[in-house]
């Protein structure tokens, strides 16, 4: 499994980039057993210690796509967290790759709402649930946007 794994890695000078299946995010995906595995967390069991069942494997490089044993360390969630919105890295408004609405949209919502339109209404009209409507509205999701 190491060799098949191995076969897959490109090394630069810091990361080990991985060439084969990536998800939607650029995490490398590595197949055992007829089941999909994140490279990285194979990478960190082959080459460092079992991942406990509370805990996740970071990227210290910000590299999806990294598997070099020496840039993953051990976190929790939280930590995981913490680092993206400490470098910038969380995927808001329309760069969020399930966004459904733009920047626009959210400023519309917002007037239109002002003017009166239910959260219902506005649902119906841009394809979305009342509840996201309630939190755009509220300034709870897409607080990025000011409007």
């Amino acid at each position: 499994m190491e060799k098949r794994f191995l076969s897959k890695i490109h090394k630069t000078e810091t990361c080990w980039n991985w060439t084969a299946c990536r998800n939607v995010d650029g995490y490398g995906r590595f197949g055992i057993d007829k089941k999909l595995y994140n490279a990285h967390r194979v990478a960190y069991e082959l080459w460092k210690e079992p991942i406990p069942a509370n805990m996740i494997v970071r990227h210290m490089c910000d590299n999806p796509a990294c598997v070099n044993p020496a840039h993953l360390e051990l976190g929790t969630h939280q930590d995981n967290v913490q680092d993206k919105v400490e470098r910038g890295r969380q995927q808001r408004g329309i760069k969020h790759h399930k966004s459904k609405l733009t920047d626009d949209d959210v400023r519309e919502i917002k007037i239109l709402r002002g003017f009166g339109f239910t959260y219902k209404e506005l649902s119906s009209m841009y394809g979305i649930g009342p509840s996201p409507i309630c939190l755009i509205v509220k300034g709870v999701r897409w607080k990025h946007i000011i409007g």
